[in-house]
C-alpha cells in the first residue's frame, strides 16, 4: 500500500473527482451522481481514498478537503442544465457552522440551483444536533441530505429529532447478501418502511450483478448504484436509460 505524508498532496493538483451514476429503478435513468474523490500519481494510476485519506485527517483538513469538492461540483453542474451530484461531507463539515454559506456561494458564483446538490451525510455520524441547523437552512434553500451507509445500526436515524433526510442509503453491506439472507430483507424492509413514513426515497449501494438487481426490482428501492449500472468515470453520464 501507498503511504502518504502530510505535504504530498496539493488539493488544486493532485485530486479529482470521478462520478458515479445512480439510477432510477423504474426507468432506468440516471437520477444524479455520486462524487467520489481519487488522487491522480500519475497518467495511469488513481488511488482511492482509502490510500491517502487518512494523510489528510492527519494534517486536519477535511473541512478544506470538502469546500475543495464543493467548488469542483459545482462547476461540474455549471457545465450542464440538468442532473444533480451527490457529495460526501466529513465530520469536520458537519461541525463547521460557516459550510452553508460557503455552499450557497460557490452555487450563486456559478449559477447553479441548489436542488441539483446531494449532501451526503454517514449513517455513524454522532454530532448531528449540532449539524441540524446547518443542514435544516440548506435543505430550506433546496439541497437535498442523503443519509449514506445505513446498514444495521438504525439509531443514528432516530437521533433526528424532529428533521428527515430526503434519501436513505442502504449500505453494500446489506445489499451484497439481501437475496439470500432473510435478516438482510428485514432490515432492508425497516428501512423502506422508515423511508416511505418521511417521503424520502432509497438507494441500494454496491449493485454489482444482475441476480442482485432483479431482486430488488421487486424489493421496492427507488434507485441503485453499483458497478453492474455504472462505474465511476471522470465525466458524467447523460439522463438516459441504461
Amino acid at each position: 500500500m501507498v503511504e502518504l505524508e502530510q505535504d504530498e498532496f496539493e488539493f488544486g493538483k493532485s485530486l479529482e473527482v470521478w462520478f458515479q451514476p445512480v439510477v432510477e429503478m423504474a426507468t432506468g435513468t440516471v437520477v444524479y451522481h455520486e462524487a467520489l474523490i481519487r488522487r491522480s500519481c500519475s497518467e495511469n494510476i488513481s488511488l482511492r481514498p482509502s490510500v491517502f485519506f487518512p494523510a489528510i485527517e492527519r494534517a486536519g483538513k477535511n473541512a478544506q478537503l470538502d469546500r475543495h469538492v464543493i467548488g469542483m461540483v459545482a462547476r461540474k453542474l455549471a457545465e450542464s442544465q440538468e442532473g444533480a451530484i451527490g457529495v460526501n461531507l466529513t465530520v469536520a463539515s458537519l461541525a463547521d457552522d460557516e459550510l452553508p454559506d460557503y455552499l450557497e456561494n460557490e452555487l450563486q458564483k456559478h449559477g447553479v440551483l441548489p436542488s441539483r446538490v446531494i449532501l451526503e451525510i454517514h449513517e455513524s455520524v454522532k454530532n448531528l444536533d449540532r449539524a441540524h441547523g446547518s443542514l435544516s437552512r440548506l435543505q430550506a434553500a433546496g439541497v437535498r441530505i442523503a443519509c449514506d451507509n445505513i446498514y444495521a445500526d438504525l439509531t443514528p436515524l432516530f437521533s433526528l429529532k424532529g428533521w428527515t433526510v430526503n434519501i436513505l442509503k442502504m449500505d453494500g453491506l446489506l445489499i451484497k447478501d439481501i437475496r439470500n439472507n432473510p435478516l438482510h430483507q428485514i432490515l432492508g424492509r425497516t428501512i423502506l418502511e422508515i423511508a416511505g413514513l418521511w417521503g424520502a426515497t432509497t438507494v441500494a449501494e454496491c449493485v454489482e450483478d444482475a441476480e442482485t438487481l432483479s431482486f430488488l426490482k421487486t424489493f421496492g428501492v427507488h434507485m441503485v448504484q453499483g458497478y453492474h449500472v455504472g462505474m465511476p468515470q471522470v465525466g458524467l453520464q447523460p439522463p438516459t436509460a441504461i
